[in-house]
C-alpha cells in the first residue's frame, strides 16, 4: 500500500511540474521572461511554458520589469509578458543601461526609451552616452546636454562635451539636489495614499459592522477612492522618478489593500 501511494504522489508531483517543452516548440526559462523556441523563430510563453503568441519573433529578451523586448524583420519593439505590443515604437537597436531606461537607435538617430515603454527623449540625437550610472551626454552635432535617466535636462546647456566633463562634479551636485527634492515630494505622495488606503479599509470595516450608515460609508466611499485612483495614475507615471525604497513602499501600500480586499 505504501509503494502504491509513493507511485501516485510521484505522479501527481510529474503532472504538476512546469514541463520545459510544448507540444509546438522547446521552452527556453530566462531569469524575467519564458519563451518558446520552434525551429529559428521565438514565441512568448506563459510561466508554464505554454505560448501565448505565434511563433513569428527573431529574438526576444526578458527585462527586469517583466516587459520583452523583441526582434522581428529586422525591427525592435516592446512586448508585454502577455505578449502585446506595448506601443506602436519600433527602432533599429535598444541597448538597455541597467537604471530603468534604453538607448535606442533607428538609423543614425538615437533616443531614451523607458522599460515601460515611455519615449524619454525623442529619437532626434546624434549620440546618447551615460557618463555616470544616472547621467548622460545627449548630442546633437558637436554640442550635448546634460540629461537623466528620465530624459529630463540638468541645465538647459548646450556646451561641448569637453567643457562639460571639465564641470561633471556641478551637475552631479544639481542631480543630487533635485533628487532630494523629488524625495521629499513622492514622500509626501505616498504618505497621501497610504493614507487614503487606509481610510478606505476602516471605512468599509465600519460599514461591515453597521457603525456607519450605508449611504453615509458609499459617499465616503467614493470620495476616498476617487483621490486614491487619481494618486495611482500620478505615481504609475512617477516610477522612474522614484527611489529603490519609495517603490518598495508603494508595492507595500498596494499590496496591503489588496490582501484586505481578498
Amino acid at each position: 500500500m505504501k509503494k502504491i501511494l509513493l507511485i501516485l504522489i510521484a505522479a501527481i508531483i510529474v503532472a504538476c511540474s512546469p514541463k520545459t517543452e510544448n507540444r509546438e516548440g522547446e521552452t527556453i526559462w530566462s531569469l524575467y521572461s519564458t519563451f518558446s523556441r520552434l525551429g529559428d523563430k521565438y514565441a512568448v510563453a506563459d510561466s508554464y511554458g505554454v505560448p501565448v503568441t505565434e511563433y513569428i519573433y527573431d529574438a526576444l529578451e526578458g527585462l527586469s520589469n517583466g516587459n520583452v523586448l523583441a526582434r522581428a524583420n529586422g525591427r525592435e519593439f516592446l512586448l508585454s509578458k502577455e505578449g502585446k505590443r506595448i506601443n506602436s515604437i519600433e527602432f533599429d537597436h535598444f541597448n538597455y543601461c541597467f537604471n530603468g531606461c534604453a538607448i535606442i537607435r533607428d538609423g543614425e538617430l538615437y533616443g531614451l526609451l523607458s522599460v515601460t515603454g515611455q519615449l524619454l527623449l525623442p529619437v532626434e540625437y546624434n549620440n546618447i552616452n551615460f557618463i555616470t550610472p544616472q547621467l548622460a551626454l545627449a548630442i546633437k552635432g558637436d554640442y550635448a546636454t546634460v540629461i537623466d535617466n528620465t530624459g529630463r535636462a540638468i541645465e538647459h546647456t548646450n556646451l561641448h562635451p569637453d567643457i562639460i566633463m571639465q564641470n561633471l562634479k556641478h551637475y552631479e551636485q544639481i542631480y543630487s539636489s533635485r533628487l532630494m527634492a523629488d524625495e521629499k515630494y513622492w514622500n509626501g505622495i505616498l504618505d497621501r495614499y497610504e493614507a487614503l488606503c487606509n481610510s478606505c479599509i476602516e471605512t468599509k470595516i465600519l460599514a461591515r459592522t453597521s457603525k456607519m450608515p450605508k449611504k453615509e460609508s458609499n459617499m465616503a466611499l467614493q470620495r476616498i477612492i476617487k483621490e486614491a485612483m487619481a494618486i495611482e495614475d500620478m505615481l504609475k507615471e512617477a516610477s522612474g522618478h522614484m527611489t529603490s525604497a519609495q517603490l518598495e513602499r508603494l508595492s507595500g501600500i498596494t499590496d496591503k489593500y489588496a490582501n484586505y480586499e481578498k
